[in-house]
């Protein structure tokens, strides 16, 4: 990766929805950016870190977790169509605290353009009406201009069409994961309930308990297909492992769940259906879990 390729840019996040800004740097800042970003790149992609498909909700330890492919949000994809059309990041929009994410992008390797992020937030603006004090030459002078603190390390690699990151969290400071980790919608809501192992004895109270949280979790057990997979006895059986009681009605091939309209005891049903309530083969010990990897005995 060459350092002239290489052109910054900030995400900002205004009322409207998230936009790229353009920095303007001089040639000295340039170089030193450019030198920075490639080393924290190198650092992030060191081929001895252990690399890990995401899997929504998993925390990641010293993991590099990848999405692949990753499709390019609408904000970005202007960038790397036109490289000059983002107006200049703004005195007003930094001391806003609008910047969510800075990043540089390589076009010369254009249409699929190497693209390095670094999360940012309020913390790393300096403000000129503080109390700065700036060594140059053996004398202190007073630091008067609103300037932004680059951070030591990346939280995000865009490479191809792979992208890198180390934090979910992080990550969705600056771009769009919600298509791996999203709610569901009224229509999958509606689709979801109507599955023949389930049985909603009362519509609209359970409409009324379906709040974010469980949004996404139902659209995590579609992707799951647990009720496709397991019957409503196993499920029932599964339960009584982590002593609490799934309803059922009828028989056999025809025994359903009865979801529950209280909120607590709806949660509790899908994270059973979500794997979340695990047990320990080797103590007995149950657990509880929001951060869970496939296991692999590579």
């Amino acid at each position: 990766m060459s350092e002239t390729a290489l052109d910054f840019y900030a995400i900002i996040e205004p009322r409207q929805g998230r936009l790229v800004r353009r920095l303007r740097v001089t040639r000295e800042i340039h170089r030193a950016l450019a030198e920075t970003f490639e080393a924290q790149a190198k650092e992030m992609l060191d081929p001895s870190r252990e690399r890990r498909p995401y899997e929504p909700g998993y925390r990641a330890d010293d993991e590099i977790l990848y999405i692949d492919p990753y499709q390019l949000p609408g904000y970005l994809k202007s960038v790397v169509a036109s490289p000059e059309s983002p107006e200049p990041l703004s005195k007003a929009e930094i001391e806003e605290g609008l910047v969510k994410g800075l990043f540089a992008v390589e076009h010369g390797a254009d249409p699929a353009p190497t693209m390095l992020f670094q999360n940012f937030d309020r913390r790393q603006v300096i403000e000129a009406e503080g109390h700065w004090l700036v060594l140059h030459k053996d004398m202190f002078r007073r630091f008067t201009e609103t300037a932004l603190a680059v951070g030591s390390h990346l939280t995000a690699v865009l490479s191809g069409a792979r992208l890198y990151f180390t934090s979910e969290f992080m990550v969705r400071r600056y771009l769009e994961l919600d298509e791996y980790f999203r709610e569901a919608t009224d229509e999958e809501i509606e689709q979801f309930i109507a599955q023949p192992a389930l049985m909603v004895a009362d519509r609209a109270e359970f409409l009324a308990v379906v709040d974010r949280p469980i949004r996404v979790k139902i659209a995590s057990v579609r992707r799951r297909r647990t009720l496709e997979e397991h019957s409503a006895k196993e499920i029932r059986k599964a339960a009584q492992r982590f002593e609490f009681d799934v309803r059922t009605e009828g028989r056999g091939d025809q025994m359903r769940i009865v979801v529950p309209g209280d909120k607590k005891e709806l949660k509790r049903l899908l994270r059973l259906l979500d794997d979340d309530l695990l047990e320990s083969d080797l103590t007995g010990q149950k657990y509880e879990v929001n951060s869970k990897r496939r296991w692999s005995p590579g």
